[in-house]
C-alpha cells in the first residue's frame, strides 16, 4: 500500500502502526514464518504460570483440567519445537506436579484418547493445526464471503481449479502449508470418487456421508 492510503486508514481505525514482527496476544505477528527465538518468551510465560500452579496443592484432576488450558490455547501456526517445549513443561506438571524433567506414566498420544477409552481428552495440537487448515481449504473452496477469501482468489487462485491449485515457490510459507492440506482433501476426494464407482463402497460411504 501507497504510505498516504496507510496513513488514512489509521486516521480512519485509530490502530497504531508497529513494524514487524510485534506481538499480538503474546504471539509474534510477522508476514514471514515464525522462528523459534521469537517464541521462546511464549514459552517462558508457560513456565511461569505453571509455577504458581506447582506451589499449590492441586489435584490430579485439577491439574488435568489446567493443562489443557494451556493446549487449548496454543496458536495453530507456532514452530514444532515451541509447542513440543510446552507440551513437555505441561506433562511434568502433571506427572510430578513441577518442572522437574523425567520419564512420564503415560505416553503421550494416548493422553490425548477420549475418556471413554481410558484417555484424558487432550488436545492434539498437530491434528488441531491439521483441522484448521482444513477449514481454510474449505473457507477457499465454497468462496465463503469475507475479504481474505476473495483476496486470496484474486491473487493466487485466479481462474484455477482450487483442488488443483500448486502454490508457487516464492509464495509465502503460510499459504504453502494451507496447500498442503488442500493436496492432502484432494487426495481424499478422489478417493472417494473411485470409491463411489464401486456398488458396495457407495452404499457403505453413503449411509455415513449422507445419513441415508
Amino acid at each position: 500500500m501507497q504510505e498516504r492510503e496507510i496513513l488514512r486508514v489509521l486516521n480512519i481505525s485509530s490502530f497504531t502502526r508497529h513494524p514487524t514482527p510485534f506481538k499480538y496476544l503474546g504471539i509474534p505477528i510477522c508476514a514471514k514464518r515464525i522462528s523459534v527465538d521469537e517464541c521462546t518468551g511464549l514459552v517462558q510465560k508457560v513456565v511461569a504460570r505453571i509455577k504458581v500452579w506447582s506451589s499449590r496443592n492441586i489435584s490430579f484432576a485439577g491439574r488435568v483440567v489446567l493443562m489443557n488450558s494451556v493446549l487449548l490455547t496454543i496458536h495453530t501456526f507456532l514452530p514444532k519445537k515451541i509447542i513440543y517445549e510446552i507440551k513437555k513443561v505441561c506433562s511434568n506438571f502433571l506427572w510430578k506436579q513441577g518442572l522437574v524433567e523425567g520419564p512420564n506414566s503415560v505416553a503421550s498420544g494416548n493422553l490425548c484418547r477420549k475418556n471413554a477409552v481410558g484417555g484424558l481428552g487432550f488436545v492434539n495440537t498437530s491434528d488441531w493445526n491439521e483441522a484448521v487448515l482444513f477449514k481454510h481449504v474449505w473457507s477457499i473452496a465454497n468462496k465463503k464471503d469475507n475479504h481474505w477469501i476473495k483476496w486470496v482468489h484474486s491473487v493466487y487462485i485466479k481462474n484455477e481449479e482450487w483442488l488443483e491449485h500448486k502454490a508457487p515457490l516464492n509464495s509465502s510459507w503460510y499459504w504453502r502449508k494451507i496447500d498442503e492440506a488442500n493436496c492432502k482433501i484432494g487426495a481424499g476426494y478422489k478417493l472417494l470418487q473411485r470409491a463411489f464407482q464401486h456398488p458396495f463402497w457407495h452404499k457403505e460411504i453413503s449411509r455415513f456421508v449422507f445419513h441415508v
